[in-house]
């Protein structure tokens, strides 16, 4: 039987816990959950921040670890299942429980809930935020800054109209 390497979390003869009596392996490892802590982060092929980028992962999402070594992380994305090497130093523990994610096409965490004062991060539609204060409209995300409330939504809830939001990304020059 073959396995798709792009979503199998095995290297060397090394395997997750969970592959153990279905792919053959050297040995089984407890993966370590770790979730991403900066706005986004690629996914590469290779541990070479030059090598191919195979996928993405955006603020907040669980990336299962496997084995780290050169300032580089070996694991599977939780969202879509892809397997490969992103940076380590991007990476923090899993942290607070979920609890809302961005449903604007983009937006901006501020140091204070002021969009006047210093931008700490461009985050993308679909990150995933553990709202932890709230001051007037605006949300503070741990391990990151303050977003403006209307641009978060609860985990839960989902938007239901694909044909409106392709337009969105179509009006603001993402076609």
């Amino acid at each position: 039987m073959t396995f798709d390497a792009r979503t199998t979390l095995i290297r060397d003869g090394r395997a997750s816990i969970a592959l153990e009596g279905v792919v053959p392996a050297a040995s089984y490892i407890e993966p370590k959950t770790r979730r991403l802590s900066v706005p986004s982060a690629a996914i590469h092929r290779a541990p070479d921040a030059a090598s191919e980028q195979i996928d993405q992962l955006l603020f907040g999402e669980l990336f299962d670890v496997l084995e780290e070594q050169g300032g580089w992380a070996f694991g599977q994305a939780r969202r879509d299942g892809y397997v490969g090497f992103v940076e380590a130093a991007a990476l923090g523990d899993a942290g607070a429980e979920i609890t809302h994610w961005v449903s604007a096409l983009r937006t901006y965490a501020f140091a204070e809930p002021n969009i006047k004062s210093a931008p700490v991060g461009l985050y993308s539609m679909n990150s995933l935020v553990a709202v932890e204060a709230r001051e007037g409209r605006f949300a503070r995300g741990a391990g990151t800054g303050w977003f403006v409330e209307a641009h978060l939504s609860p985990i839960g809830f989902g938007e239901t109209d694909h044909a409106a939001i392709a337009e969105r990304f179509l009006m603001h020059g993402f076609g």
